[in-house]
């Protein structure tokens, strides 16, 4: 399919400093706004964002969505608990309207962006169903040159993803020490004794998760001696303690939404709250999920971190797992 780039583009976009709160990431976001600019100009873009679990990639593909004003956002994210779902991914795309029985990914896109950009995101693609990682990268490669499509993937896997190889690629890597010591100060309400700082940062190797969502939940003696006995693969175990923690903390109805949240496979904020209304679950219980920094429950349904997703889903036992299921089941599609 061949169009002319959309004649309701927004002005180009300048390069930009990296917005406030995206730490030691200018290199990142440089790349990031050179694939909108080259957008905005009438072309066709895409990128491949991989890294470490917990190096930033998230953080940056959300900086990116705030940062396209005037664009329709179209995204899905690979969930690990519904990785054998054939094409669930492609099912939790959202921001692109009704699928048509029949109609390929690469024209849906093409035809949105007739009538504005289109910023595609794909994150922790190495979850993803093979089918839907299929079908997303075949529309990377098949969007015509003229189309104002942006299509951003990210992922963590570390020998890459056969499906992707040929897109263009950019490596996102742990922080360096400076800002690093910058992240661990700006999420800490008072300056931390030196030493236990160059602790913290030495143990975390510039992982921007570690140290934003560790620092800001535990005191930082506790953490400094945590890090002390592990080694940084074992990272993630922390981070997923932390989580559990704080969801085993919260009210029993905010428990039960957030493993409503974590089984369904679509991520569906409408099918989640039509179930767990009827169980009691009321707006506090969605403000206690998203003051934990477990969840973000609205338009979009997404977990602060896949971490926290299956933080939830340990918490809770595989009674509450299966109820939560049968409780989904039973909303009207």
């Amino acid at each position: 399919m061949t169009i002319a780039p959309s004649a309701h583009c927004p002005p180009p976009i300048a390069p930009v400093p990296a917005p406030r709160g995206l730490f030691g990431r200018g290199r990142e976001w440089v790349a990031l706004a050179r694939l909108l600019d080259q957008v905005e100009a009438g072309h066709s873009a895409t990128l491949v964002l991989h890294g470490d679990l917990g190096a930033g990639k998230t953080t940056l593909l959300r900086h990116l969505q705030d940062h396209a004003t005037g664009w329709r956002v179209v995204r899905t994210e690979g969930l690990e608990a519904a990785r054998a779902v054939r094409l669930g991914g492609l099912r939790r795309l959202v921001g692109l309207g009704p699928h048509a029985p029949g109609a390929a990914l690469t024209d849906r896109l093409a035809r949105a962006a007739l009538r504005e950009p289109v910023l595609c995101i794909v994150d922790d693609a190495h979850w993803l169903d093979r089918e839907s990682l299929c079908a997303l990268a075949e529309a990377a490669w098949a969007i015509p040159h003229a189309a104002p499509v942006a299509m951003v993937f990210a992922h963590s896997a570390p020998g890459g993803l056969d499906a992707l190889i040929g897109l263009r690629e950019m490596a996102v890597g742990g922080l360096a020490e400076r800002d690093a010591r910058v992240l661990l100060r700006s999420v800490l309400p008072c300056p931390l004794d030196a030493r236990v700082e160059d602790r913290i940062v030495a143990r975390t190797a510039g992982n921007a998760l570690a140290l934003s969502e560790l620092a800001r939940w535990q005191a930082p003696d506790t953490l400094a001696d945590a890090l002390e006995r592990c080694a940084p693969p074992d990272l993630a175990d922390l981070i997923a303690a932390s989580y559990r923690r704080r969801i085993e903390r919260l009210p029993a109805i905010t428990r039960r939404l957030l493993t409503m949240a974590a089984v369904d496979p679509c991520a569906d904020p409408a099918r989640v709250w039509s179930a767990a209304r009827p169980l009691g679950a009321n707006a506090a219980a969605v403000a206690a999920a998203n003051a934990a920094g477990i969840l973000e429950f609205g338009h979009d349904l997404r977990f602060h971190h896949p971490l926290a997703r299956a933080a939830a889903l340990d918490a809770a036992t595989a009674q509450e797992r299966h109820e939560a299921y049968r409780a989904l089941r039973a909303v009207p599609v």
